[in-house]
């Protein structure tokens, strides 16, 4: 993760994780958390379960091949 874009997502995912710890801890229930930062039950449920911000960043997209790989030294 290089790019400026890149590290205002895992920014942005950072602050996102822990309002909803903070709110979680504050005893708020996730469908309250969902109304008042406006998101998704979805987002809420992974933001919630994830320990540590950093067990978002795996997925499909992590380790992949690049186009430029081969070029690389």
């Amino acid at each position: 993760m290089a790019t400026s874009a890149a590290r205002f997502i895992q920014r942005s995912s950072w602050a996102r994780h822990a309002a909803v710890h903070a709110l979680l801890e504050a005893g708020h229930s996730r469908r309250s958390i969902q109304r008042q930062l406006g998101m998704t039950w979805r987002t809420v449920k992974q933001l919630a379960e994830a320990a540590a911000p950093e067990e978002l960043f795996t997925g499909q997209w992590q380790n992949r091949p690049l186009v430029l790989d081969d070029y690389k030294p």
